[in-house]
């Protein structure tokens, strides 16, 4: 069995995870509770594609969602974010 890997982006609110094609493994949550909503996209409109999740600190959340445009995360609280993107 092969396991995935992808690059780290470290956000501490909204920002580009990834411009173009790609793909989202899963983002840790290393603090803060933040609600985020991901977006197809280089900005906060378009295509939603994970939709106001509300989040944990110290927690992993494993979503292997493909992209087209770009990755945008939308996010509402203090936190500190890592997601694993390819």
């Amino acid at each position: 069995m092969m396991n995935e890997v992808g690059s780290p982006k470290r956000l501490t609110a909204d920002g580009i995870v990834k411009s173009g094609t790609g793909k989202l493994m899963g983002f840790f949550v290393a603090s803060g509770t933040p609600t985020i909503v991901l977006y197809d996209n280089t900005a906060a409109s378009g295509t939603i594609v994970l939709n106001t999740m509300q989040t944990t600190a110290a927690t992993w959340y494993d979503l292997p969602i493909a992209f087209n445009t770009g990755l945008y995360a939308d996010v509402t609280g203090a936190c500190d974010i890592t997601f694993c993107v390819g």
